[in-house]
């Protein structure tokens, strides 16, 4: 479906064009993030209910405007899916951790949330996926139904990937969307570069910068 799709962005902190070159990107096992207890309080870059503010930009700046239908790609807690919904919009997010997820379901049914996505008319549905195999996960049914998703968001989940795991995240993500998709992606700076503005996450690690991002996408 996605062989060919092209791409916008709104990537935060690309590197410099002038900066030395970044080194390779240290990722954590995929294992940590499946295992991560959103009901603790030691998720580093989780807002309790508040959208990362880039995504806010992103929105404000028109990035969703044409679209009913947004893929929330490693959605954590869901609060960039529910903001998103809360705006009228039909969100569906995946996230590798079952605790996530369930925080997710948890805030979209209540407070704030609950009421200003249905005053929206919006939506907001999660499930536990592996960016690494949509295509057996619930998130490939709903993109059929929908004929793929016209948009995809990716708060920081790329970054997190090593170049094996972009490979196939990549393929997958060809699967259930439209050719013409637009992404919009969201990573932080190199390790070792300042702390991006904008991006709410007390630590965080390497990232992809802007021509990685474009080759990934690219094919």
């Amino acid at each position: 479906r996605g062989a060919c799709v092209s791409w916008a962005h709104y990537l935060v902190g690309a590197a410099d064009a002038d900066a030395a070159p970044a080194p390779p990107p240290e990722v954590l096992p995929q294992d940590y993030f499946a295992d991560l207890d959103y009901a603790d309080d030691a998720v580093p870059w989780d807002l309790r209910g508040r959208p990362q503010p880039a995504v806010r930009k992103a929105w404000a700046a028109g990035a969703f405007r044409n679209c009913r239908e947004i893929l929330d790609c490693g959605c954590g807690a869901g609060d960039n899916g529910n903001y998103l919904a809360s705006r009228g919009h039909a969100v569906v997010g995946f996230d590798l951790s079952p605790s996530a997820v369930a925080a997710a379901r948890e805030r979209a049914a209540a407070p704030p949330f609950a009421e200003s996505i249905a005053g929206a008319g919006g939506s907001a549905r999660f499930e536990v996926a592996s960016c690494a195999d949509l295509f057996d996960s619930p998130v490939y049914a709903l993109a059929e139904e929908i004929g793929g998703f016209p948009v995809a968001l990716d708060s920081a989940l790329l970054h997190c990937l090593d170049d094996k795991m972009q490979r196939r995240y990549v393929a997958e993500l060809a699967k259930v969307v439209r050719t013409s998709v637009e992404i919009n992606l969201e990573a932080t700076r190199s390790r070792g570069q300042r702390r991006v503005e904008g991006l709410e996450t007390p630590r965080h690690q390497a990232d992809a910068t802007t021509e990685t991002a474009s080759r990934r996408w690219r094919g």
